[in-house]
């Protein structure tokens, strides 16, 4: 996540950086996307203020 958003990275980019597959780094970020969702509505966190 971190090398897409903060480096910007494309996907392509990203999988050559980590040594993978293009769907692994899209799985990947897909799974930490819904991982910090879900911590942000236990915290509280509303998206929409």
């Amino acid at each position: 996540m971190l090398l897409r958003l903060f480096e910007d990275l494309s996907v392509r980019e990203t999988a050559a950086a980590m040594g993978c597959r293009e769907g692994t780094v899209k799985a990947l970020l897909h799974k930490a996307t819904v991982n910090l969702e879900a911590s942000l509505h236990r915290t509280g966190f509303d998206h929409e203020r």
